[in-house]
């Protein structure tokens, strides 16, 4: 069952084809996509390493600064999921964009799989229509709203997969800026802050967002999208559905001629 630190990461590299450069780390079911799960956030996205980032030895102005800020006006707008089986990546290619632009060595990114496999697996967190992995300043997290959108033929997000994208996207407005990610630590204090923003004023909607945990019988695809308990597994199923292509492709109809 994945935990938010397994579907988030700090970034070290310079994702191809999501528009934004930075250095990647990656961190039950998530509850509702929201902080408050209890998973602390992970170790590096490329290994898929679970271990915990320590934030003791931060500055404390730092720390002292990650709190959330007011979102009481906070209005969310669902961001469009991309469609699954794109058949934009092999999948070997799935492995060799995590271990080129999500590990810590991201030299070989460029060249790591075609710019249209890229595309499909990262976008930017300022993206309309939002990929497999989303790409935020210095870190990254899997799209599970969009995985159980897609799962649950609900492109406009009015059903559950909306509600757990507008936590994910209150806890952000509150911490972001406030809580800038440049290591394992600082995105254990942003994780904090998110969790602290669901207690807070992002509160009703992480209320509303516990519907994910009543997804279990939405079927196998919307199961798939919480699969995993390392950034690695979770990740490998949620590329796969949006970017391989579909391994049970419609019948075709030869149809008749005259």
């Amino acid at each position: 069952m994945l935990t938010l630190s397994a579907a988030v990461g700090v970034l070290v590299a310079a994702v191809a084809g999501a528009g934004c450069s930075s250095s990647t780390s990656a961190s039950d079911r998530v509850g509702a996509g929201d902080a408050s799960s209890g998973a602390s956030s992970g170790g590096s996205s490329g290994s898929g390493s679970s271990s915990g980032g320590d934030a003791s030895g931060l500055d404390g102005g730092i720390a002292s600064s990650c709190l959330p800020a007011d979102v009481s006006t906070y209005k969310p707008a669902w961001r469009k999921s991309a469609k699954f089986y794109q058949g934009a990546c092999a999948p070997a290619d799935l492995d060799k964009f995590r271990a080129g632009c999500l590990g810590s060595d991201a030299s070989g990114c460029a060249k790591a799989v075609s710019p249209d496999c890229a595309k499909c697996i990262a976008t930017d967190e300022a993206a309309d229509i939002y990929g497999a992995v989303i790409v935020h300043k210095g870190w990254v997290e899997l799209n599970i709203p969009g995985c159980v959108a897609n799962g649950m033929g609900d492109p406009t997000g009015v059903r559950c997969a909306g509600a757990m994208q507008a936590v994910a996207m209150c806890e952000l407005a509150a911490c972001s800026a406030n809580c800038p990610v440049t290591s394992n630590a600082t995105l254990t204090l942003l994780s904090a802050c998110r969790a602290a923003a669901d207690k807070g004023q992002c509160n009703p909607l992480s209320t509303d967002a516990k519907c994910a945990q009543g997804l279990t019988d939405a079927g196998p695809v919307v199961d798939a999208c919480f699969s995993g308990t390392t950034f690695a597994e979770a990740y490998a199923t949620i590329a796969g559905l949006f970017c391989l292509p579909n391994p049970q492709p419609p019948p075709v109809d030869s149809g008749t001629n005259g």
